[in-house]
């Protein structure tokens, strides 16, 4: 049959047909929060038996994490953000994310990006280093030598063959 809650340590269950009881520990799953602890108040697990279905609650601590939001822009390398639970403040470096390149790198010019701080939305602009040449398949030149040159500037570069001892 069913395991029924025998205390908060067991349960147990009787055979049908020889009328045996067996009891066993709980199994306990690893619980869901039923109120979440914050940095002002503790939160509550429920864990369920896996074997009769009793629960029982526990205590998730205080937690040590603050809910910041509200967001201010400090400065080009910081922000400050208030805590919507305890009203605590705290200042905290920028995370920048690329938003948009607004002028592409060549082999001849530096580019420009638009970056936005992913809490605070503030935004600078970045220079994107110039750019390595982007160069053609080599052609051949000579018995001696192949070139290949720059799909930007036009640079061209000449190269001795290298051989190797494989076919």
């Amino acid at each position: 049959g069913a395991f029924q809650k025998v205390d908060a340590n067991q349960h147990q269950h009787t055979c049908s047909i020889c009328k045996e009881v067996e009891k066993a520990n709980h199994t306990w799953n690893s619980g869901t929060v039923k109120v979440a602890a914050t940095c002002k108040s503790t939160g509550i697990r429920v864990f369920k038996c896996t074997g009769c279905g009793l629960t029982r609650e526990e205590t998730i601590p205080v937690s040590s994490q603050h809910t910041y939001a509200q967001w201010v822009n400090l400065n080009e390398n910081a922000h400050k953000g208030t805590c919507s639970v305890c009203g605590k403040s705290g200042e905290f470096a920028h995370s920048w994310k690329e938003k948009e390149v607004t002028k592409v790198a060549t082999c001849m010019e530096a580019g420009s990006r638009i970056v936005t701080c992913t809490s605070c939305n503030a935004e600078k602009t970045e220079v994107v280093p110039v750019a390595e040449h982007s160069y053609t398949a080599f052609a051949l030149v000579d018995e001696k030598s192949h070139s290949h040159s720059c799909t930007g500037c036009g640079k061209e570069e000449i190269l001795s063959h290298t051989y190797s001892d494989r076919y």
